[in-house]
């Protein structure tokens, strides 16, 4: 799909908050979820968030969005955004955000939910309760990922910061929200915080779409039910990561 994906159009209805256009985009049902609006499954729902959404994201109304890129499989579909905002300091910004669509056979949207970092707009990392709440959701293991993504997984279960590392390839970076760390280095230290030694790693595989290139997880914490986002993990040919963008509000070393 191109930038006329139903997501990218959802987005962009939203952004221009054009509430007909937004629904244009769904099948017969509505559901939109995400921060700020909570889960949507009406049209007045859905005419409330489209009339408050650029205030939402500190923009104005008609905002044109960037595609970053799209991955779809399985009846899925991610557009990756850059949306022109301001932060919460008063500066021009340009904010990544990720819309994860579902749809059927007619390409519209049975399901659409959209994730960003907070942080530049509000200046704090809000807790995020997963769309998918479980009373015991399935702890997820390297045999639900497919290729890199097992054994990236499969090291962080290990605690195995090195084996973590070597799954990267050239000039690669992290990315969550404004915030991009770059080469093996940094990455080195970002995993040296987040990963606890003896704190077992207990991620929930809520959906996974893989085009070949680029893995989509919606994940969220077996742990905490406030913890959960987007990941795009893109790799190289060589089949080791490139890149991993994080849409969520987890703690950085620089939070």
């Amino acid at each position: 799909m191109n930038e006329l994906s139903p997501t990218f159009r959802l987005a962009q209805a939203l952004f221009d908050g054009d509430a007909n256009q937004a629904r244009a985009c769904f099948g017969e049902t509505i559901s939109l979820d995400g921060p700020y609006t909570g889960k949507v499954t009406s049209l007045t729902g859905l005419g409330w968030a489209a009339g408050a959404w650029p205030a939402l994201f500190r923009t104005t109304r008609g905002t044109k969005l960037q595609l970053r890129g799209e991955t779809s499989a399985d009846g899925r579909i991610v557009s990756e955004i850059l949306v022109s905002a301001t932060s919460h300091d008063g500066d021009p910004i340009q904010l990544p955000l990720a819309m994860m669509g579902e749809y059927g056979e007619d390409a519209r949207l049975r399901e659409a939910r959209f994730y960003f970092c907070e942080k530049p707009l509000t200046g704090e990392l809000r807790p995020r309760l997963t769309s998918f709440f479980s009373m015991d959701p399935p702890v997820s293991t390297p045999e639900d990922y497919p290729d890199v993504n097992a054994r990236y997984i499969g090291n962080q279960i290990k605690w195995n910061i090195p084996g973590i590392l070597e799954q990267f390839g050239e000039e690669p970076y992290i990315e969550r929200g404004l915030d991009r760390l770059e080469g093996i280095e940094a990455l080195g230290e970002f995993y040296k915080f987040v990963i606890i030694p003896d704190m077992p790693v207990r991620v929930v595989k809520n959906t996974g779409t893989y085009d070949g290139r680029t893995f989509i997880l919606e994940w969220s914490s077996a742990r905490i039910p406030t913890a959960s986002g987007l990941a795009a993990y893109e790799r190289h040919a060589d089949g080791r990561l490139k890149a991993v963008r994080m849409y969520d509000n987890s703690p950085w070393p620089c939070d």
